[in-house]
């Protein structure tokens, strides 16, 4: 698998289990479900984090698994504006893999 496990983040109140992954059909069927926290860039790799919420792992399993359904139209925008805030994201950082910030 090219995901990490879950982490804690520590807030005032109490830590946050956060899931993190650099794939992105997988943040795109997350993310039709589960609320984008943040766009983390390690090194050139945008990794995608999620609040690791009740349902999420089971989710990512059938993701897996292959047993997940999406109404296509509604993914191919999720991954297009996924998409979207990564190149943001990592054009933040200037050059990005060979190419220019977009």
């Amino acid at each position: 698998r090219r995901t990490r496990p879950a982490e804690a983040r520590m807030t005032n109140e109490k830590p946050i289990s956060i899931y993190r992954t650099h794939d992105l059909p997988l943040a795109g069927v997350i993310a039709l479900s589960f609320m984008l926290d943040q766009i983390e860039v390690v090194g050139r790799r945008a990794i995608f984090c999620f609040r690791d919420e009740i349902g999420l792992a089971e989710l990512v399993e059938k993701y897996y698994n292959r047993k997940v359904e999406v109404e296509p139209m509604e993914y191919q925008e999720t991954i297009r504006r996924l998409r979207e805030e990564m190149y943001k994201t990592l054009g933040e950082r200037g050059r990005i893999d060979g190419r220019y910030e977009r």
